[in-house]
């Protein structure tokens, strides 16, 4: 019996109060109330098992990781997890081994990081382990990690040599000189190699060293000497927005790249070399793209910006689209002093939320070198708006957002144009000194202290920019009343408020609340539709996203809003929600009757999966539902095609083979199901899978019990386990169709195959088979 839902949801929330409290004993007994619920559930194991370890109770957090292995094997996080216990208890082989095992589940999930994370641990603890220093060579070298490829290399070579295999050794070497041939230390390891002297296994790098590249000349901030108390300050030191958004950029393109040949890591070796000619056996314009971004992340990596940018723009030509690509383009856009169109690019890029912030900072130097003091300042703000988000908790993040809009509305002429740019270069001077986050957290803690709301008041209002006073407290006279749910009154206020800004989104999206409140759901979700039209051409995706969710919670069915959203979150990179709002949208259709719409959407979803290389557990599940489908609509042909794509992708799903065995019966296709029965069960008999294939082959017997060769596969298959009494009792059941439907020659033929089984009643089957054989049973 399922648990109870609330139980389960109100002890979660207890155990993460307690562990936040570091309450750990309480935290674990909240968790334990929530498995009692839902026994097994992967999120309270999770938490419960961290909760063990922070507790220092070790061998009960390896005994819950191993509980929650058990229930989903695939899950990399508890593998991760018992491997550090591993470690801390010295048992380091046991420990690499798991690290190894997180490290590919985590790379099935497209979650190339961790993997990385994971052989880097592994490595660590035994720097001579092939498998993981091979996979770390590969994988830096993929994502455009030059030295750090190279030093994998070495270390291959190293193990290679140890191993008295000094041809591979001489392989790894070169295979490092094609991505650094000027390398003096592979050069040194060739002579040791050719001389027979032993190289050193270096160390794998640490995680921290493993930053990316170094932006192209002339988009660095200038050098600010430090002052005596700067030296002093042992806060670690911040990267420019410029600069982590690049770092980004280059993960996100790399982590792309990496996800789209993962597979070889199972079966071969690529180089860059490889890739770069093309030789993947994959969609030619999926294969086209992935070749220009490797040629790409390559040239950038060597500081070769046209020729990055050449390969970029082909990327583009070819149909990829990714706002990271877009941020680096305009970045090398600006070094080559094409200033316009790296404003059309860092536009684009301003739409990631990882980007944003380095985007609207960048576009703030360029319009201010262009001489558009405002508009460089309101980038300048934008890009504050963003690093000020960063230093209040999630639950004021909305109501911090909202007073950063007020002053986006202050009007150009508010200020002169010396004013703005002595605006936009406080701003800038702050986010590229060394320790911008530290002065950030500190100034944070003066302007809460000095408030009564901690958290919504803008770090903006102490640069001296225009203030939008008027505006903010016409909003908060109109918080008030609708705090009092004096519904009237707030909308006087509102209409008052218009008067200071009529383009303020926030003060639009509290009308529509107002509306809402007097039943007025049309006007409302008119003008929610038109402020999250409006957040998009901003540039505000978040806001959009936010804004058409809003929409979809008044009103499920409106299938225009659903469509927007999706291609926001693809604009975004977030895949998995499109998806799963892809899902949602099919739904809409499927309740409005509308077949043929869910069909194109379920259609659309497996385009955008298969082109980002979405797990396949979501192509499955779109098939599936597609699948259904057309057996809805009757047009099992369609749904005969879509389960053939289901079986190529998991041959071993016995659901997706039952409907293939089915709906080739359906079409007379006989002898086509007879192939699949034969092949598929071959194929698992081979991987020791006997049970399913029992079990696949009573499942189709009982879905088409009239069928004759499902009878007899079975009863074959009981013959081979040594269940004779079960296989007689299948052609018997058989033989019975058979003469019922007047086919004695079939009916002799299943009989005699009984008699060769010697049944006990071997006397009755005989006589049975007398008259057949006379034609006295008709």
């Amino acid at each position: 019996m399922p648990g109870h839902r609330e139980v389960y949801e109100q002890a979660l929330r207890q155990g993460n109060s307690a562990a936040w409290d570091q309450k750990w004993d309480q935290a674990i007994l909240a968790y334990q109330r929530a498995l009692t619920e839902f026994p097994g559930d992967p999120v309270a194991m999770d938490h419960l098992g961290l909760a063990f370890m922070q507790s220092g109770q070790l061998e009960q957090a390896q005994s819950v990781y191993q509980e929650a292995i058990r229930a989903d094997p695939q899950n990399p996080i508890p593998h991760e997890k018992i491997a550090e216990i591993l470690e801390r208890s010295g048992r380091v082989v046991e420990s690499v081994q798991l690290r190894l095992s997180a490290a590919e589940l985590f790379l099935a999930t497209h979650e190339a990081d961790k993997a990385i994370d994971n052989w880097l641990a592994a490595a660590r603890l035994v720097p001579e382990n092939m498998v993981a220093r091979s996979r770390l060579a590969l994988a830096f070298e993929r994502t455009g990690q030059v030295k750090q490829a190279v030093a994998e290399y070495l270390a291959l070579a190293a193990i290679m040599q140890r191993a008295r295999q000094p041809e591979k050794a001489m392989q790894a070497v070169e295979q490092g000189m094609k991505i650094l041939p000027d390398s003096p230390e592979l050069a040194r390891a060739r002579a040791a190699l050719k001389s027979g002297k032993m190289l050193a296994i270096p160390p794998p790098y640490k995680p921290g060293m493993t930053g990316m590249l170094t932006p192209p000349p002339g988009m660095a901030p200038e050098p600010v000497a430090p002052t005596p108390r700067q030296s002093a300050n042992l806060e670690p030191k911040s990267a420019s927005p410029q600069d982590a958004a690049q770092k980004k950029a280059m993960a996100v393109l790399a982590e792309k790249l990496f996800e789209a040949d993962k597979d070889t890591f199972d079966h071969r070796r690529v180089s860059i070399d490889q890739f770069t000619r093309g030789e993947e056996k994959t969609d030619s314009s999926r294969a086209d793209q992935n070749r220009y971004l490797a040629l790409a992340i390559d040239a950038y990596s060597r500081q070769q910006n046209q020729e990055a940018m050449q390969y970029l723009d082909r990327a583009f030509r070819v149909g990829f689209e990714h706002p990271a690509a877009s941020f680096l383009f305009g970045t090398l856009q600006l070094t080559a002093g094409e200033p316009e169109p790296a404003i059309l690019s860092l536009q684009k890029a301003v739409e990631h939320p990882d980007l944003s912030m380095g985007s609207h900072y960048i576009l703030g130097r360029v319009y201010r070198d262009t001489g558009k003091a405002y508009q460089s300042a309101i980038h300048f703000l934008s890009a504050l708006r963003q690093a000020d988000m960063n230093t209040v908790p999630e639950d004021q993040r909305d109501a911090l957002q909202r007073t950063y809009e007020a002053f986006l509305e202050v009007p150009e002429s508010e200020q002169e144009p010396d004013q703005w740019n002595q605006t936009g270069e406080r701003i800038e001077s702050l986010l590229t000194s060394p320790d911008w986050e530290s002065r950030l957290r500190l100034a944070r803690a003066q302007l809460d202290a000095q408030s009564d709301s901690p958290g919504t008041s803008p770090l903006a209002e102490m640069l001296s920019l225009g203030k939008p006073q008027a505006l903010i407290e016409a909003m908060g006279y109109l918080d008030t009343a609708v705090r009092r749910g004096m519904w009237r009154t707030a909308m006087e206020q509102a209409m008052l408020a218009l008067d200071h800004g009529p383009t303020y989104l926030p003060l639009h999206l509290r009308i529509t609340e107002i509306q809402l409140k007097e039943d007025k759901q049309t006007e409302a979700l008119a003008k929610l539709t038109l402020i999250a039209r409006t957040y998009r051409i901003r540039g505000e995706t978040l806001q959009s996203a936010k804004t058409y969710e809003r929409i979809l919670q008044i009103n499920p069915m409106d299938v225009n809003s659903r469509t927007e959203l999706i291609a926001l979150l693809v604009q975004q990179g977030d895949i998995r929600s499109a998806l799963s709002f892809y899902l949602d949208l099919a739904d809409v259709y499927t309740q409005m009757a509308d077949l043929e719409g869910a069909r194109q959407t379920y259609e659309s979803a497996l385009m955008l999966s298969v082109r980002n290389n979405a797990d396949k557990s979501w192509q499955i599940q779109l098939l599936y539902r597609l699948g259904d489908l057309y057996m809805q609509r009757l047009d099992y042909r369609a749904a005969l095609q879509t389960f053939q794509r289901l079986q190529q992708l998991d041959p071993t799903d016995e659901k997706a083979g039952t409907q293939l065995v089915d709906l080739m019966m359906r079409l007379g296709k006989t002898s086509d199901a007879q192939n699949l029965i034969d092949s598929v069960t071959r194929e698992w008999t081979r991987l020791g899978h006997q049970d399913q294939v029992l079990g696949w082959l009573e499942e189709l017997v009982r879905v088409r019990p009239e069928e004759a060769l499902l009878r007899r596969k079975l009863a074959e298959t009981y013959q081979q386990r040594g269940r004779i009494a079960e296989s007689i009792g299948q052609l018997d059941a058989l033989g019975d169709a058979q003469i019922e439907a007047g086919n004695i020659p079939e009916a002799i033929l299943t009989v005699r195959s009984i008699l060769a089984l010697r049944p006990p009643n071997a006397e009755g089957y005989q006589e049975l088979l007398l008259k057949l054989e006379s034609g006295s049973v008709t």
